[in-house]
């Protein structure tokens, strides 16, 4: 790959040949370099009249003929970025296009470059210009570090990223920074994770619209008119500021300020007057194309090859700007359907000389004018209506519009074109009145096939009549769409404002209110749906106060809907008197008309379930969630599949809350099968509640150890939220977060330990977003985080799980002293794990006080609700066992583990589902204990039952059974010995030797200490047998891993190696290699002094047992 003689020869016989030194080249077969890796060089300097012919090209980034200016803030953040983090970091540059992202990265690469950075630039598929055949030298020699660029991200396929993020160059011992550059920042948060893999940092960076600070723009618009000047070499421009300059939003954009100064420039290089608006502008520049299509057409009288009027080029180019690329055969089917003069092969030829593809290899036709902003501005003036002198508008051009979008089925092109006169009309009145309003009155479904970004669009125009917005309102779907969300919500608001403006009947006003809640809470527009809804709570309890006993049923209905609105921003106290009070009105007029009022009362009661549960009230949650599956199971229900289908899915979550997991199964299959009958005929509609059935269904899988199954189900439900936050993020990113938590817990259950962390990773992300404008879900990132400690401490990241942890923790205790009921079991979940970090980070002392406290929450809550929070309190026993006894609090270790066992064996007992590893790791910690107490035949018997246990759960999921089979082998490997079984000691060592290697070369920051610790036992085992050098060899691996743990500042591991190095001196002792054994014998004594001194109950014996071995050893050696 490199190395200083490195000499690499390419050579092509056709095509195109490419080779990178000191990096790594993705190929595949059917279309060349997934990527190309370029040292950065700046563009060479362009001929000034090539430049000039086109004068547009003055504003190409990539030729700086404006000198760097201004975004001095933004550069020295990026340059802060390059200077200080982890050896590898990312960056997301971000901004709507003319922001000047082009220029700051540039500038950023050129300033790198010169502090003796190597630059490197990835374009995707091989960019629009071939380098030459050759190779590229990017090994970076004595380079201060690498600074990587990545222009347009946003459009590259997530999976090609993926490939450049594993690629060996970024992967280097020297500082690393790969700067990503886009205008959108919705793929971030999945590159994020993706890069997480990586243990690279990440950041991100957003570029603003140029700020009215004086001087700022007035100093970047001279810079550019100098720069443009000396091209034109017309001498000194005029330096007045163009109008507007200094306070239009319109020049906030690097872009604009740009686009004012060429045409400052061109305009006085050929004696024109200088236009008086940021529109006179653009359309200067329109002129100048047009004047270039003329130029290229005249010169077909001197033989050129370019046959295409300007007036025809016209047309094209405003196809092109409607249906945006497309591959060749649509171009020439939708040319050859309209009125043009020139034939529509021809006509393309002649256009992709003006507008050649971005990538000329996919033989795309119609590339579009950019910029937007300039294309817009040209639709407009070529259709007629404008008042614009001097730009006559094309009548055909109106005609053509409703052609371009004619056929059988809505064209691919739709959402585009619709878009682009929306934004049109939004700054030239006459594209709405004389085109687009018209176009669409007489067809209102192409507004709604345009899908919900169109629809949003069109609702936000001010000139939008009524009767088009009610016509569109009249195709929407009855039931949600996930895909069209966002528009209706932007329809609805529109046409509520409108209709409440004229002050109808309170009647009217409570329904037009409760319907926009409806959808705006769809669209995730969640305060907003909140503000109306109460509004229509309002207006209802007013009027059945005045007497309005007909209108109770809305009453009620607009309180289970307000109680829904203040739940998903977290005011749960409100929602539940909300729902309460709902529920109260439902059973009175049930109990008049029951037929007509039981499934507004199941519904109800369905949200009063949710919201008692979420005030910790799990039992009387249960009592409302069964009471609404009673009611839409009754023959004569009339409720309908959709909310018979979430009734019994909440009922199965409200089953578990409480323990009754057999029950929640029970109804489990049912649910998700009614939900996937409802997916298959409205898709759109129910696709949201069939991913929250399945992600629910697999929390049940994972509690009751079916662990592929709860992987399989937590997989499906991502995937649809993958697809549901991609279409309507503030709606659905929620749901994402929370399919995520429950897909890492499932992966973890599994032993999927990586993938586990960085699912859950990717959720923390998520939700510590979404929680700084909602508080409400802060308990779903405590939640997450909590989960990710564990999984960190999984794969050995200890510092990191206990980080994260105690952040889960101190969420969780603030959660907890404003709601103890709803809080509390987690907080003592999030305690318990933290116990068990601080028992890994060696602090046991520490580890004792937080298993203490989660001990005493637990019991108190397993005292109120045995069902459902009883196994909490056996694993926190477990927990607390094992740090008593690392603090030689030996009688009470063993009577809280005899507790926890004792638990355990109730809830088998009852016939309650509970954790296989759960009572196998209780049972093993308890076998331990009575062994190291002498009580050699009941450790035995505890010891042999926790094998069977885990040997029946690696039958089901070997890969989540392995860890725990291995210790319960590796416990009773040393029980067997001690009761002088060693044949079969010997095997049950071996046995999980076997496992934890193969489980340390793995993971082996979890599992090296278990394996050398199974060595440890391995070398006793072997010497019983008189087998000394397989003993010697064991135990030596065995110390070098416990000596190499140790050594790392790993203080937890010093117990071992004391006890690893003892049975290295009485093996080395037994051979006869007695200096040897002294000087083993003699580290250890060493090591556990240090141990004693910090812990004297837990080591003194140990000291003391060392101590006196050694001095055995020495007065046998001496004579």
């Amino acid at each position: 790959m490199s190395g200083p003689g490195v000499r690499q020869e390419v050579r092509v016989e056709s095509g195109f040949g490419y080779g990178v030194i000191g990096a790594d080249l993705h190929v595949f077969a059917d279309r060349g370099p997934v990527y190309l890796l370029q040292a950065h060089r700046p563009a060479p300097t362009p001929d000034t009249a090539w430049l000039l012919a086109q004068p547009s090209r003055l504003l190409d980034a990539r030729y700086a003929v404006v000198d760097f200016t201004g975004r001095d803030a933004e550069l020295a953040q990026l340059s802060d970025w390059r200077a200080t983090g982890p050896r590898l970091t990312a960056r997301w540059l971000h901004a709507a296009g003319g922001q000047g992202k082009t220029r700051l990265t540039n500038e950023f690469a050129r300033r790198s470059a010169a502090a003796g950075w190597k630059v490197v630039t990835a374009v995707h598929g091989a960019g629009t210009i071939w380098s030459p055949p050759g190779s590229e030298d990017l090994r970076l020699g004595d380079a201060a570090g690498l600074l990587v660029l990545v222009d347009y991200a946003d459009r590259w396929p997530r999976s090609d990223l993926a490939w450049l993020f594993s690629n060996v160059l970024l992967h280097q011992p020297v500082p690393t920074r790969l700067l990503l550059v886009a205008r959108s920042v919705d793929p971030w948060p999945l590159l994020r994770a993706d890069l997480h893999r990586h243990q690279a940092d990440t950041t991100d960076q957003a570029l603003r619209t140029l700020p009215r600070v004086e001087g700022e723009r007035e100093r970047m618009y001279t810079v550019a008119l100098d720069a443009f000047a000396a091209r034109y070499g017309n001498g000194q421009p005029a330096r007045a500021l163009p109008p507007g300059l200094l306070d239009d939003p319109e020049y906030g954009l690097t872009l604009a300020i740009h686009l004012a100064a060429l045409v400052r420039v061109d305009a006085a290089a050929n004696s024109r007057p200088y236009p008086a608006d940021i529109v006179g502008l653009t359309a200067y520049l329109l002129d100048r194309e047009r004047e270039h299509w003329a130029k290229l057409y005249a010169n077909s009288a001197h033989g050129s090859d370019f046959r295409t009027p300007p007036s025809v080029m016209a047309r094209a180019v405003q196809v092109a700007v409607l249906t945006g690329s497309m591959p060749h055969r649509e171009g020439q089917s939708i040319l050859g359907r309209l009125d043009l003069e020139v034939r529509p092969e021809r006509l393309l030829s002649d256009h992709a000389i003006c507008y050649p593809p971005i990538d000329p290899r996919q033989g795309a036709v119609l590339e579009p004018l950019y910029p937007d902003r300039l294309a817009e501005d040209f639709l407009a003036l070529m259709l007629p209506g404008h008042d614009l002198d001097g730009h006559p508008a094309d009548p055909w051009a109106a005609t053509a519009t409703t052609d371009v979008l004619a056929g059988g089925s809505p064209p691919g092109h739709l959402p585009r074109a619709i878009t682009f006169l929306a934004a049109a009309a939004g700054r030239w009145p006459h594209v709405g009145a004389a085109h687009l309003y018209p176009l669409l009155l007489d067809n209102p479904r192409h507004a709604v096939s345009a899908g919900g970004a169109a629809l949003t669009s069109l609702a936000q125009l001010p000139t939008m009549p009524m009767e088009l917005l009610e016509a569109i309102e009249s195709l929407l779907p009855e039931t949600r769409d996930v895909d069209l969300d966002a528009g209706i919500a932007a329809v609805a608001s529109r046409l509520a404002a409108e209709r409440l403006g004229c002050d109808p009947d309170p009647v009217d006003r409570l329904r037009i209110q409760w319907d926009l809640s409806i959808l705006l809470s769809n669209a995730g527009r969640d305060p907003e749906a909140l503000d109306a809804i109460q509004a229509a709570v309002a207006v209802a309890r007013q009027l059945v106060e005045g007497g309005g006993t007909g209108l109770e049923p809305d009453l009620a209905g607009s309180l289970t809907i307000l109680g829904g609105a203040l739940a998903r921003l977290g005011r749960w106290e409100e929602a539940l008197d909300a729902a309460t009070e709902a529920v109260a009105i439902q059973r009175r007029l049930a109990a008049r008309t029951p037929a007509a009022s039981g499934p507004e009362l199941a519904t109800s009661l369905h949200n009063l379930s949710i919201a008692l549960a979420a005030a910790g009230l799990r039992e009387r949650a249960v009592e409302a969630a069964e009471e609404a599956v009673r009611i839409r199971s009754q023959p004569d229900a009339t409720d309908d599949e959709e909310h018979a289908a979430g009734s019994l899915d909440n009922l199965r979550v409200r089953l578990i809350d409480v323990g009754r997991l057999d029950e929640a199964l029970a109804l489990a299959e049912d649910a998700v099968a009614a939900h996937r009958d409802l997916v298959a005929a409205a898709p759109a509609a129910f696709g949201p509640d069939l991913a929250r059935a399945l992600s629910n269904h697999s929390v049940l899988l994972t509690k009751i150890g079916r662990h592929e199954d709860a992987v399989a189900a937590a997989e499906e439900a991502v995937t649809i939220c993958r697809g549901l936050a991609a279409a309507n993020k503030a709606a659905f990113e929620v749901d994402l977060a929370t399919a995520l938590t429950n897909l890492g817990n499932a992966l973890s259950g599994m032993g999927e330990r990586d993938q586990a962390w960085e699912t859950t990773n990717e959720a923390v992300e998520i939700y510590r977003l979404l929680a700084q404008g909602n508080t409400g879900l802060e308990a779903n990132l405590a939640l997450s985080l909590s989960n990710l400690g564990k999984q960190l401490s999984d794969i050995g990241q200890q510092e990191a799980a206990l980080a994260v942890t105690e952040e889960a923790v101190e969420i969780r205790r603030r959660l907890a002293a404003g709601n103890p009921a709803a809080h509390r079991p987690g907080l003592a979940t999030s305690l318990d794990h933290l116990g068990k970090r601080l028992l890994s980070a060696g602090r046991v002392g520490e580890g004792l006080a937080a298993s203490d406290e989660a001990v005493e929450i637990r019991r108190t809550l397993a005292e109120d609700n045995p069902g459902a929070f009883s196994a909490d309190l056996a694993n926190a026993l477990t927990n607390q066992g094992t740090l008593l006894w690392g603090l030689g609090e030996r009688r009470d270790a063993l009577e809280v583990t005899e507790e926890a066992v004792e638990i355990h064996r109730e809830l088998a007992a009852e016939g309650r589902t509970a954790s296989a590893s759960d009572f196998a790791a209780a049972l093993t910690n308890l076998s331990g204990m009575l062994s190291g107490l002498g009580e050699v035949e009941d450790a035995l018997d505890l010891a042999s039952e926790a094998v069977a246990a885990c040997r029946q759960q690696a039958e089901i999921s070997p890969a989540a059974a392995a860890a725990g089979l291995s210790a319960a082998l590796t416990n009773l490997g040393l029980v067997l010995a001690f009761a002088g079984r060693h044949s079969e000691a010997l095997a049950a060592t071996q046995e999980a030797v076997t496992i934890r290697r193969r489980l340390a070369a793995e993971s082996p920051a979890v599992f090296e200490p278990e394996l050398a610790a199974s060595l440890t036992n391995l070398t006793a085992d072997l010497m019983a047998f008189s087998r000394p050098d397989e003993a010697l060899t064991s135990i030596e691996e065995a110390v070098h891993i416990y000596r190499r743990l140790a050594g790392a500042g790993h203080a937890r591991f010093a117990s071992g190696l004391a006890t690893s190095l003892i049975n290295l001196c009485i093996t080395l002792w037994t051979m006869g290699r007695h200096e040897a054994a002294l000087g083993a014998g003699t580290e250890s004594v060493e090591v556990y002094r240090d141990l004693a001194r910090q812990s004297p109950a837990a080591h003194s014996d140990g000291l003391r047992q060392a101590q006196a071995m050694v001095a055995d050893l020495r007065t046998r050696w001496t004579g």
